[in-house]
Parts: C-alpha cells; structure tokens; sequence
C-alpha cells in the first residue's frame, strides 16, 4: 500500500505533511476518547476510522499538490460503514458522509445538500479507493460489530422510561446520538487537523483552568466573605436557606431539578453551589449555564469570574467584545467558544439548542461537551412556546443518557407536567419555603387599573417621581415616551425619561441603563418606558412600575423591577392597565401576545380580577393546552415518526429539522449605526482594515436588526452606506430623522422636535 496523507504544507517537503494513516489514528482516539462519555467509545473510534478514507486515491493525493478537481472524500467511508453494518451503520455514516458539509436528510435533499440515500448509492466511488484500505475498514467493522451494536443498543435503552415506546424514545435517542457521533468527530477532527496545520492555536488551548474541586474550593471561601459581610437580617437568613438546600440536594443521584425562587432570593449563587458540589460528587466535567438575554448573561458572567477567575468561566453570546481583553486572553476564548472546552460556560438559549438541534459542522462541535455536565437553565418560563416539546425532549434525553444533571431555575416555575414528552418528574430543590411570604411576597401587589387612554396613562406616570412602564411593542414605548416627555419639564424630556426599547443598539441601552441605575440610586426624578426586554434580568429597582397586560409570568417578572430590595416597608402597587390609541382602538401586537393576554383576562375572570402566585399555575395549563402550538413546526413528529428504529433512521431529516428549529424566528438584518464615539472608532477601523469583517463581533454592539424592507428604504432615501460585509446606517451627524438619542432608530416618523430637544 501506498504512503497517502490528509494535510499538506504549502512550500514543504512531503515529508513534513501529515499521513493519512496518523490523522485517522489520532482522530479515531479522541472521537472515542469523547464518545466514552455516553459510553460509545468504540463508536467513537469507529466513526475516527472511517471519515477520511476516502483520501486513500491517486485523486485526493494530486488534489493535496494542486489539483484543482474536487473529491468526494466523505462519502467511501460511509458506505462502507452502512455496508458492512446496516442499522448500526446508519449513525455512522450520517456523521462520516457530513463532517464537512453537515448532516444530511436520509431521503431527500435540503438546504444544498444531498441525501444520505444518495451518497450510500455511490458505490463507485470506492474503486479509486486503495483496495487494501477498504478491505481493511470492511474487517475491522466486522471485528467490533458485535461491541457497536451493544453501545446503540444500550444507550438507546438508557433513554426508556419504565413505560418507554421504543417506537417513541428510542427513535430520539438514535437522533441524538447520530449528533453526538457527529460533534465528537468534527471536534476531533477540527483539532488534531489544528494541531498540524495551526499548532500556535493548539497549544492556546491548553490553558490551566482549576478542577471542579478548586472551582468548589474557592466558591466556598467567596461564599463565606459574602455572607460574613451581610446583615443578620430575614432577606438574608431565607437567601442562606436556598442556599443550604441547594448543597443538600447537591447529593442527590443525578437527574433533573427545578429550583423556585423568588426574585431577590440569591438564585444565581445559590444553583453554582448546587452545579460544583453536584459535579466533584458525580465526577462532571462541566457547568452549562443557559440564558435568554444577553444582559442577563453579561450580569451572571461577570459575577462568576469575579468569584472564579476568568480563565474558568467562557462567556459565549453574538455581543461578547473579544477586544474589550487582552489579545492571548481573546484568542483562547475564541477557540474555546468554538467547543466549550472549559470548566464553566455561560450562554444563550439560543446558542444551546440550536447547536443541539443544528446540522453544521461548526456549531456541532460542541454538542459532545454537553455531556456529563450540570446544565442549568435560567428564567425557564421563557422557552418559546413553538419548539418547546422537542427542547424538553432533549433536556430529557441529555439527562437519561448523556449524564447531564439539568436544573430548571425561575422565579415563576412554568407548568411542564403534562406536556413532558417522555414523562419527565422533575425534583424541586428549595422544598423548604419557611419565612419566603414574609420576605418576598409583601414587597409588591397587582392594581387592575383596566382600559386607559393614552393621555390617561401619560398624565399618570408624570404624576410619578420614578415609574417604570412596560408595554408590548416599541411603538406604543415610543408613544408613552413622547407624552410624558411633554408632560415634563415643559415639554423637553431632559434627563429624567428613557424610552428603552431594541430600537436602540445593544450599547445605546447599556448607557441608558446606567444612567437609569445613577438617577434611581440618588433618589431623583426617573421615568423609563420601555418592551418587555426590561423585565428579564436587570437588576433594578423602582417604588411604582406600570405593566400593559401580558401573560401572567410576564406580570410576574414586571413585579420584579418594582421595590425589589423590599426597601419600602408597605406593599407598593403594580399597576395592569390596557391602552388605547387616539383612534380609541389597542395598538396592534403579535399573534401570540394576543393569546398570552386573552389567557391572562380568562384567569382574571375566573378569579374575580385577582392576580396572585395562584394564578401562575391555571395561566401556564392554559397557555400549553394545545399540543400543536408547543411543536409548531412537527420536529418532534419528524424524529419519531412511528416507524421501527431502521426504517427511522433510514428517513431521519437531519437537515430540515435544523432548518426548521429555531429558538427565534427572525427575518430581520443587522445594519451598523454610527451613533456615539466608539462606534464611529470601530466604523474608522472598518475603513483601514483589509478585512472589515473580522470586526462582525465587535460590531454587534452597536447594530439594529431591521427587516429587509426597512433596510431597502433607508437604500432608497440614501442612509444605508455599504462597506461588505456591513450595512452602515449614517447617524454619526446626529440626523433624528434616522436615529436619536431619545428613541433611537426612527426612520420614516415625522420629526418632532420639540419633544426630542
């Protein structure tokens, strides 16, 4: 047999290039090695063996020297897998035949790619293929056959319930491991090809991080300087009983958790306590802590690195600036955000399940690291509605099978027991609740103001020294906004009203926020109208906030941001009204924020206009009550498709369900805005570099998502400058008609001044 290989080096002697028979070898022992954590180690080795075989031709061999004829390299391995092993080579060969261009449907073509169907017919592919290393590939699977069929097979059953349905559970469970074997090899095989082709970056890598009993170690001591400098006051003796139960249940057997606690009770340190003395007692590798907003994320990380260190925490969303540190720092972040190699991670939903459910390479690689970890799962009631039966039926499958521990944590615990699809039985943690009334459930009550006109309301939230109000859209925001603006100071807003809304950039608002923060905390005059992306994880604190009717939860988060701290002794009034427009009709709002507010007027009228804690549970059975609307888009339907396990796998459509499953449906573009110094730096150095688009993270910060129309209009009247890959929005000359400092992006409203100025 020939010396063929699997990387070259520009301007080196062969000699120097890597080997085939190396690359498969290391790659095979750390697919494996990642794959033990599931127990399909030799799945893992397997799927290592098989991925490049088919660079073993004369073809490949000249496309490494020059040759500009493509090869399909991905394709040999797969059918020989599915070949020599038939059902058990079909989550090989769906990972082999797409570790480069992602997992494929097993029927029909999506989304650019071809089916497996039709890869496993190329059968003529294998006889360019060195004969000695199809045999040898044939007679190593028929050697371990008997041991791949065992690991299907039992972790397929580790995912049965006692009542399980094979049909059902076992169908997902074949899914998940297809994606576990794929994220193992293409993170395997993205690192060893790094190590030859990119060792500066491979050795980046290896930087020292502490175990998960150094992390314990030295949460305990931050812990103990915490609670030593803290009152002897009830606010903190209930945050010490969350805290107790949590390291209590930290013992525990491994399996799912919720943990339901009310705002101000010490959540977020209290369920890091329960993930390290969870992880040292299970042997874990890891913490996944998973977020909705990116606020809420940069709050919860900055904490964690402030008690571990940063080089143990990742910090993983579209806004986090790799330039804001320093530049050895940013590269290891950049590489570890690329797998989740570190001991603590901090996300977004959005990045956690759509990597779950994704089909590409890239954002696979870290599936195989959600394994053995402690996945906790903050503001839980904010999982959408329309995936939210196969989201929960993978947390059920990554806990039975892939020894995850997950913790769902809110402080409004939505009502999943009857629409679990595999019957999950969640454990609360925080059982315990002596003293919770008294401290946190005095601080604020729900007043029903009912139907307002605008003028009503804005005459009312001007009476206001400091009032949040929180509504549904960024219109009515805007609206709200204008009027007491008006109302105030003699018609000019000055520095005591905010309209927040996603209107402005992600950095306008943090400076906003601040501002807010700063007026709040000298007791002056602070009005902020603002969407509901208030509600969510900011820490603040008003005496009086406003809430336009939404769903329950939502009234509950609102609730909040209201004398959070309890530091006005009396209950303090939430006020729930409904407003109309001038034309005497509501402002129009999406489909479901509709329902959410026609379940919300059901529970009040059931419970005569009451809203309290015993509304929660009626709202969310209403707001689940229909099967459909929890699997809008039939993911679920199309895993486990009531066929038996082969013909399952056989038409498993990887690729339409990572087309289908999104956590955020958008349609919108980001477009950058030149407001404010530092985005006009950062547009200065788009103009000088070669690459402007190696600044799209940084970027981030200050863009608007806008729907294409808008962006075709702003094209149009001449504000939208191209400089690729970039949509500049021009406000850097503080023209209000596209953007200001009040509202933000206002193109296409008519300008008035006198309320802005």
């Amino acid at each position: 047999m020939d010396v063929y290989y699997a990387h070259s080096i520009d301007g080196a002697e062969k000699s120097e290039w890597q080997t085939l028979k190396e690359h498969l070898s290391n790659v095979s022992k750390l697919s494996g090695f990642f794959a033990d954590a599931v127990g399909a180690e030799q799945l893992g080795i397997a799927v290592g063996a098989l991925h490049d075989a088919g660079k073993a031709c004369q073809a490949f061999q000249l496309r490494l020297e020059g040759s500009p004829a493509k090869v399909d390299h991905s394709s040999v391995g797969a059918i020989v897998a599915y070949g020599k092993l038939r059902e058990v080579g079909y989550p090989l060969a769906y990972a082999v035949a797409g570790h480069h261009s992602g997992l494929s449907n097993g029927l029909t073509s999506e989304s650019g790619l071809s089916s497996l169907r039709s890869k496993l017919k190329r059968t003529d592919l294998l006889d360019a293929i060195d004969a000695t290393v199809v045999r040898n590939m044939r007679n190593q699977l028929g050697k371990s056959a008997g041991k791949l069929s065992r690991e299907l097979i039992e972790f397929i059953q580790r995912g049965l319930s006692d009542s399980g349905e094979i049909d059902k559970e076992g169908q997902f469970q074949a899914y998940l491991l297809t994606k576990i074997l794929f994220s193992c090899l293409v993170d395997a095989d993205y690192l060893d090809t790094e190590r030859f082709m990119a060792p500066d970056n491979s050795h980046l890598r290896s930087a020292t991080v502490d175990s998960m009993d150094g992390l314990l170690t030295k949460y305990d001591s931050y812990m103990a300087r915490l609670c030593g400098a803290a009152e002897n006051n009830e606010l903190n003796a209930c945050r010490g009983s969350v805290r107790n139960q949590c390291m209590v249940a930290a013992k525990s057997p491994q399996g799912f958790f919720t943990l339901r606690v009310p705002t101000g009770g010490g959540k977020t340190l209290s369920v890091v306590g329960f993930a390290l003395a969870h992880a040292k007692r299970h042997g874990l590798q890891r913490i996944v802590i998973a977020l909705p907003y990116t606020n809420l994320i940069e709050q919860t990380a900055d904490v964690l690195r402030d008690v571990f260190g940063a080089q143990n925490v990742l910090e993983h969303h579209s806004n986090y600036d790799f330039e804001a540190v320093d530049p050895e720092r940013a590269q290891h972040e950049r590489l570890a955000t690329q797998n989740w190699d570190a001991p603590i991670i901090v996300t977004t939903n959005v990045q956690l399940f759509e990597s779950l459910f994704s089909n590409k390479p890239g954002k696979s690689r870290k599936v195989h690291n959600i394994a053995k970890s402690v996945l906790v799962l903050d503001e839980a009631q904010s999982l959408p509605d329309g995936v939210l039966k196969p989201t929960l039926a993978m947390l059920e499958m990554l806990v039975r099978s892939c020894g995850v521990t997950c913790v769902l944590c809110t402080a409004t615990q939505p009502y999943f027991k009857d629409i679990w699809p595999f019957k999950e039985t969640p454990q609360e943690i925080v059982a315990d609740r002596a003293g919770f009334n008294e401290v946190f459930g005095d601080r604020t009550y729900f007043n029903n103001l009912g139907i307002l006109t605008m003028d009503q309301l804005c005459d009312r939230l001007a009476s206001e020294k400091q009032a949040l109000c929180i509504v549904g859209n960024k219109t009515e925001a805007r609206e709200l906004y204008r009027g007491v603006a008006q109302r105030l100071e003699g018609g000019v807003a000055g520095a005591s009203c905010f309209c927040l809304s996603t209107n402005k950039t992600p950095d306008h608002r943090m400076r906003d926020l601040k501002k807010i923060k700063a007026l709040l905390a000298a007791n002056r005059p602070c009005h902020v109208m603002s969407t509901q992306l208030i509600e969510a994880g900011v820490d603040i604190d008003f005496p009086v906030v406003y809430r336009e009717l939404a769903g329950v939860d939502s009234l509950f988060q609102a609730a909040g941001r209201c004398n959070r701290e309890g530091s006005i002794k009396e209950p303090v009034p939430v006020y729930i009204f409904e407003c109309l427009k001038e034309d005497g009709t509501l402002f129009r709002t999406t489909s479901w924020l509709a329902k959410q507010r026609e379940a919300t007027r059901a529970i009040l009228r059931e419970r005569d206009g009451v809203i309290d804690s015993g509304a929660i549970e009626p709202f969310f059975k209403m707001r689940y009550s229909s099967d459909e609307e929890l699997d809008a888009y039939q993911i679920l339907s199309m895993i486990c498709c009531n066929a038996d396990l082969e013909s399952s796998l056989e038409i498993m459509p990887f690729a339409t369900i990572a087309e289908k499953y999104r956590f955020m449906p958008d349609e919108s573009l980001p477009v950058f805005v030149r407001w404010g110094d530092e985005a006009e730096r950062l547009y200065q150095d788009m103009l000088n570099v070669l690459e402007p688009g190696a600044l799209a993270r940084p970027a981030q910060r200050f863009s608007l998502s806008l729907r294409e129309r808008e962006i075709r209009d702003l094209e149009q009247a001449g504000y939208i400058e191209e400089l690729a890959p970039f949509k500049i929005l021009n406000a850097c000359d503080g023209c209000r008609i596209v953007y200001d400092d009040k509202v933000g992006y206002r193109f296409g409203e008519e300008e008035l001044l006198t309320l802005v100025g």
